[in-house]
């Protein structure tokens, strides 16, 4: 018997899938509770996003542009340490190529 080491295809695809659900299932409970309207989205989950799917969609874009900003500032401040870094090894360089301590 031998073990499949790694994902598969249908791995990604169950793993994506179950991100996907969990994602909408937070927006719900959080456009629920901010109209305080859990309530109704305990009786009919269904019928509560699509009575407010205007709301879901708008929800849901600014979440994703705020983890693109957030993800932005992360990766440019990580890049900020390393070109500053390699200015300091750059003036490093220079200062003892001209003979300075």
């Amino acid at each position: 018997m031998s073990a499949r080491v790694g994902f598969t295809a249908s791995d990604a695809e169950r793993q994506a899938a179950d991100s996907a659900a969990n994602y909408l299932n937070r927006a719900l409970r959080i456009l629920a509770e901010r109209l305080y309207f859990e309530k109704v989205l305990e009786r009919d989950p269904v019928g509560f996003a699509e009575r407010f799917a205007p709301l879901l969609v708008a929800l849901i874009e600014v979440q994703a542009r705020e983890y693109q900003s957030w993800v932005l500032f992360e990766r440019l401040g990580a890049l900020n340490g390393t070109l500053q870094a390699a200015s300091d090894d750059l003036a490093g360089c220079l200062d003892q190529t001209r003979g300075r301590p």
